[in-house]
């Protein structure tokens, strides 16, 4: 039994590097698995986490499985790392799928024996943790309650799914084909993709959806006056508002379950506004304006913990509102003020379309070591 390479998908990272190496042929004299999951569904419903389990047993083979069991001949590239995981290898490679943000563990877990020990379990099954710079380890995985003897190694190298997003920051027969299927002429239109962070407390999340619809009511107007359009992508853990957006005239919802790569929308959008989300990160790298809305900034940071300080502008580099009207006082000017160079060279090491290739040579020394 052979050797193997084994992708846990997260996002399109997994799936980045798993191309990368299938087109390049790196002679790895190996096998290359990739398996995929729906997060959506994977947090909504324990049926399906079952479903999930036993699919990726499956596709991996039983006999595979026991023989990675015995050998652990093999390299897991996962978001997550769990004993599963830790059964089939001692070469687990971490490449989350959001950095530069919030607090991992997260405030409101610390009293949580239960994850607070899947983390020290994490901690422990890591190898290597692929990041986006030395910031990351400042952090992430990073807390005094952590109790392990095991702590992996941070390397920044980036993250595959940004390559798509700089190899195509001028692409504009994409841009006017994502036009198309969504519909809408951006000529003479300013497009804002708003793609806040889910709460961790599920009655908050509904009363912050609540509140969104109201606010949208009170705008959607002015947005047609403005020739704005916002595409609004809630998070993928958020309950579905689908239809209750669907009646503004202005606001388009580009949910997950709808559109589930955000790229080609962060790549059509004129500017963002998010929240406490790490997709402003990823966002630097295209070099267009940001609008942070936080009007629940004290409430969030107190019971899920940042990492960034709002009223550092390197942190944060854009406007802050706390209702989404204020949008109409912002002008250009205004954005122009905010340095989006030095916060994109804060976040990321690498600023480039190489994450993929960088990762899949690291990955290939690694392997060939098995």
């Amino acid at each position: 039994m052979g050797k193997s390479i084994i992708f846990f998908e997260n996002l399109n990272n997994g799936q980045e590097i798993y191309n990368y190496m299938v087109e390049k042929n790196l002679e790895l004299k190996g096998n290359l698995i990739y398996l995929d999951s729906n997060p959506s569904k994977f947090y909504k419903s324990k049926w399906y986490r079952i479903y999930d389990k036993i699919n990726k047993i499956l596709k991996i083979g039983i006999v595979n499985t026991i023989s990675y069991f015995i050998t652990k001949k093999t390299i897991i590239i996962s978001g997550s790392s769990g004993a599963y995981q830790k059964n089939l290898s001692n070469n687990i490679i971490l490449l989350n799928h959001g950095w530069g943000t919030k607090s991992t563990p997260g405030k409101n877990e610390l009293n949580n024996p239960d994850i607070m020990k899947n983390y020290e379990n994490t901690l422990a099954n890591l190898k290597y943790i692929i990041c986006l710079s030395s910031f990351d380890s400042t952090y992430y995985l990073n807390n005094e309650k952590l109790n392990s003897s095991s702590k992996p190694t941070f390397i920044p190298l980036g993250s595959p799914r940004n390559d798509y997003l700089v190899r195509n920051i001028n692409n504009n027969t994409l841009i006017q084909n994502i036009e198309k299927e969504l519909k809408i002429n951006k000529t003479g239109k300013k497009i804002f993709l708003y793609s806040p962070t889910h709460r961790d407390d599920k009655i908050r999340s509904k009363e912050f959806l609540n509140e969104l619809l109201i606010q949208f009511n009170q705008i959607d107007k002015e947005l047609e006056k403005k020739n704005y359009i916002i595409l609004f992508r809630p998070h993928y853990y958020s309950p579905d508002i689908q239809k209750e957006i669907e009646k503004f005239n202005n606001i388009l919802y580009v949910g997950f379950d709808k559109y589930k790569d955000v790229r080609p929308l962060m790549l059509l959008s004129d500017l963002l506004i998010t929240d406490y989300s790490s997709i402003f990160v990823d966002y630097l790298l295209i070099n267009k304006p940001i609008i942070f809305h936080v009007p629940d900034l004290e409430e969030y940071s107190n019971f899920r913990g940042l990492v960034i300080d709002y009223e550092n502008l390197l942190h944060t580099p854009g406007p802050k509102i706390k209702k989404l009207k204020d949008l109409f006082l912002i002008n250009e000017l205004s954005l122009s003020q905010y340095d989006l160079k030095a916060s994109k060279h804060f976040f990321h090491k690498y600023t480039d379309d190489r994450a993929t290739e960088r990762i899949s040579k690291f990955i290939k020394r690694e392997f060939q070591n098995l």
